[in-house]
C-alpha cells in the first residue's frame, strides 16, 4: 500500500469544479489555448497549464516551478485538483522542499473540496506517517474515500478491519470491503480477498473463489498473488 502520487490519467480530475462540458473542451484545445484561457483567471485552465509543466510534453519542458506556479493560482479559487498536486509537490520535495505539515495542509483542502485522492492520502498519511498513528482520522478519511469508490481507501478500510486496527476485529467486514475493492480491480484487494476464501475468513472456505482472485491479482504482477496461486494450486 502507498500514497497516491500525481497521474496523466485517472483519477485526478476528481475534485474538478468546472463542468464536465468545459473541462472536455479544455482537453480538446492546444496547450497555447488553454493558456491564453488560464491567463484570464480561469482555474480548471490554470490547473491544466499547471499539469502541462508538471508533466511536460512533447512541446513544454517538465519545469516544477510553472507548475507551482500555475497549481497555486488555481488552488487560490479552490481547485481541489490543483490543490492536491500541490499537496503531492510538497509531500514528495519536487521543486519545493519537502514539507509534510504544507502536504497534509494541502491535502485536506483538496479533501474538503471533493478529491478522494486526497482523502485518500490523508488517511494515509495518519495511518502510517504520523507517531503515534491517529487510526481514527485515517479511517474517517479513508471511509469518506470509499464513498467516492476510491478502490485504494476501500482495500485499507478492509485491512484495518482485517486487522483489528482502529476498529474491532471484524472478518465480515474486511471481506466485504476487499469486496468492493477487488471488484474495481484493485490488485492488492483481489489478493487479499483470495486469501480469505482460501482461508475461510468472513466467508466460507472457497478455493475456485481463491483460485479467481488470486489469479486475477497475479495477472497485474503481485508476486505474493503469483506464489500463494501456485501453491494453491499444487494441493488441488
Amino acid at each position: 500500500m502507498r500514497k497516491i502520487r500525481n497521474v496523466l490519467v485517472g483519477c485526478l480530475l476528481v475534485g474538478a469544479i468546472t463542468t464536465p462540458a468545459f473541462a472536455a473542451n479544455l482537453d480538446d484545445m492546444s496547450d497555447v489555448q488553454v493558456l491564453a484561457i488560464a491567463q484570464k483567471g480561469q482555474a480548471e485552465a490554470q490547473y491544466k497549464i499547471g499539469d502541462v509543466y508538471y508533466y511536460g510534453s512533447n512541446d513544454t519542458e517538465q519545469d516544477f516551478d510553472h507548475a507551482r506556479f500555475w497549481y497555486e493560482k488555481a488552488a487560490q479559487q479552490g481547485n481541489a485538483d490543483a490543490e492536491y498536486s500541490l499537496g503531492v509537490m510538497y509531500d514528495h520535495g519536487e521543486g519545493v522542499e519537502q514539507d509534510p505539515k504544507k502536504a497534509l495542509a494541502y491535502y485536506t483542502k483538496a479533501a474538503t473540496h471533493g478529491s478522494a485522492d486526497a482523502m485518500y492520502n490523508l488517511g494515509y498519511t495518519y495511518e502510517y506517517e504520523q507517531d503515534p498513528p491517529n487510526y481514527a482520522k485515517a479511517f474517517t478519511w479513508y471511509s469518506q474515500a470509499a464513498r467516492l469508490n476510491h478502490r485504494e481507501a476501500l482495500n485499507n478500510i478492509g485491512v484495518m478491519y482485517f486487522n483489528g486496527r482502529g476498529v474491532a476485529q471484524n472478518f465480515k467486514k474486511a471481506f466485504d470491503y476487499y469486496q468492493k475493492a477487488a471488484e474495481l480491480d484493485n490488485p492488492t484487494a483481489q489478493y487479499n480477498l483470495g486469501c480469505l476464501y482460501r482461508d475461510g475468513k468472513g466467508v466460507a472456505v472457497d478455493k475456485k473463489q481463491a483460485m479467481k482472485w488470486l489469479g486475477k491479482a497475479a495477472e497485474q504482477g503481485d508476486e505474493d498473488a503469483k506464489a500463494d496461486l501456485y501453491e494453491l494450486i499444487q494441493q488441488m
